[in-house]
Protein backbone atom coordinates (compact mmCIF):
# COMPACT_ATOMS: atom_id res chain seq x y z
CA UNK A 1 0.00 0.00 0.00
CA UNK A 2 2.80 2.44 0.86
CA UNK A 3 4.39 1.75 -2.52
CA UNK A 4 1.17 2.70 -4.28
CA UNK A 5 0.98 5.92 -2.24
CA UNK A 6 4.51 6.87 -3.31
CA UNK A 7 3.71 6.28 -6.98
CA UNK A 8 0.47 8.27 -6.65
CA UNK A 9 2.39 11.13 -5.03
CA UNK A 10 4.77 11.28 -7.99
CA UNK A 11 1.91 11.29 -10.50
CA UNK A 12 0.24 14.15 -8.59
CA UNK A 13 3.49 16.12 -8.40
CA UNK A 14 3.89 15.80 -12.17
CA UNK A 15 0.43 17.23 -12.86
CA UNK A 16 -0.07 19.69 -10.00
CA UNK A 17 0.03 23.42 -10.79
CA UNK A 18 2.07 24.24 -7.72
CA UNK A 19 5.55 22.79 -7.41
CA UNK A 20 6.18 20.23 -4.70
CA UNK A 21 9.68 18.75 -4.29
CA UNK A 22 10.58 15.10 -3.89
CA UNK A 23 10.87 14.41 -0.17
CA UNK A 24 12.22 10.88 0.27
CA UNK A 25 14.51 8.30 -1.31
CA UNK A 26 11.38 6.34 -2.24
CA UNK A 27 9.94 9.31 -4.16
CA UNK A 28 13.28 9.94 -5.85
CA UNK A 29 13.56 6.31 -6.94
CA UNK A 30 9.98 6.17 -8.18
CA UNK A 31 10.47 9.38 -10.19
CA UNK A 32 13.73 7.93 -11.54
CA UNK A 33 11.86 4.86 -12.74
CA UNK A 34 9.24 7.07 -14.40
CA UNK A 35 12.04 9.03 -16.11
CA UNK A 36 13.77 5.88 -17.36
CA UNK A 37 10.55 4.81 -19.03
CA UNK A 38 9.37 8.24 -20.23
CA UNK A 39 12.73 9.12 -21.78
CA UNK A 40 13.22 5.70 -23.36
CA UNK A 41 16.45 4.86 -21.56
CA UNK A 42 17.51 1.27 -22.22
CA UNK A 43 16.98 -1.74 -19.97
CA UNK A 44 20.69 -2.19 -19.31
CA UNK A 45 20.90 1.36 -17.97
CA UNK A 46 17.81 0.78 -15.82
CA UNK A 47 19.22 -2.42 -14.37
CA UNK A 48 22.52 -0.70 -13.53
CA UNK A 49 20.70 2.20 -11.89
CA UNK A 50 18.61 -0.26 -9.88
CA UNK A 51 21.70 -1.91 -8.37
CA UNK A 52 23.12 1.27 -6.83
CA UNK A 53 23.05 1.55 -3.04
CA UNK A 54 22.39 5.24 -2.41
CA UNK A 55 20.45 8.12 -3.90
CA UNK A 56 23.77 9.95 -4.36
CA UNK A 57 25.12 7.11 -6.50
CA UNK A 58 21.91 7.09 -8.54
CA UNK A 59 22.15 10.84 -9.08
CA UNK A 60 25.75 10.52 -10.30
CA UNK A 61 24.67 8.02 -12.97
CA UNK A 62 21.23 9.42 -13.88
CA UNK A 63 21.80 13.18 -13.87
CA UNK A 64 24.12 13.34 -16.93
CA UNK A 65 21.40 11.60 -18.97
CA UNK A 66 18.71 13.94 -17.62
CA UNK A 67 20.83 17.03 -18.27
CA UNK A 68 21.41 15.93 -21.87
CA UNK A 69 17.65 15.56 -22.40
CA UNK A 70 16.93 18.86 -20.64
CA UNK A 71 19.37 20.64 -22.97
CA UNK A 72 17.19 19.58 -25.90
CA UNK A 73 14.39 21.84 -24.57
CA UNK A 74 11.58 19.34 -24.78
CA UNK A 75 8.13 20.87 -25.16
CA UNK A 76 6.37 18.14 -23.18
CA UNK A 77 5.29 19.77 -19.91
CA UNK A 78 5.19 16.52 -17.95
CA UNK A 79 8.73 15.57 -18.96
CA UNK A 80 9.95 19.09 -18.17
CA UNK A 81 8.40 18.84 -14.71
CA UNK A 82 9.85 15.36 -14.21
CA UNK A 83 13.34 16.53 -15.16
CA UNK A 84 13.04 19.54 -12.88
CA UNK A 85 11.81 17.44 -9.94
CA UNK A 86 14.73 15.06 -10.27
CA UNK A 87 17.49 17.54 -11.05
CA UNK A 88 16.49 19.86 -8.20
CA UNK A 89 16.09 17.03 -5.68
CA UNK A 90 18.03 17.46 -2.44
CA UNK A 91 17.11 14.03 -1.03
CA UNK A 92 19.91 11.70 0.06
CA UNK A 93 19.78 8.27 1.62
CA UNK A 94 20.08 4.55 1.23
CA UNK A 95 18.28 2.61 -1.49
CA UNK A 96 16.76 -0.47 0.14
CA UNK A 97 15.23 -3.51 -1.55
CA UNK A 98 11.76 -2.08 -0.88
CA UNK A 99 12.76 1.19 -2.55
CA UNK A 100 14.10 -0.77 -5.54
CA UNK A 101 10.60 -2.24 -5.90
CA UNK A 102 9.25 1.33 -5.97
CA UNK A 103 11.78 2.16 -8.73
CA UNK A 104 10.38 -0.81 -10.68
CA UNK A 105 6.83 0.46 -10.12
CA UNK A 106 7.84 3.82 -11.59
CA UNK A 107 8.98 2.06 -14.75
CA UNK A 108 5.61 0.32 -15.20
Amino acid sequence: MVKDIVKSAIMIKLKCKSESPLISPAEFCCASGVAVKALGLDDEFAMHLRTLGTVGEMKAVLFPKLEAVEAQNQDDGVNKRLLHLLLSCKVEGEVTDEIREIFDMGMH
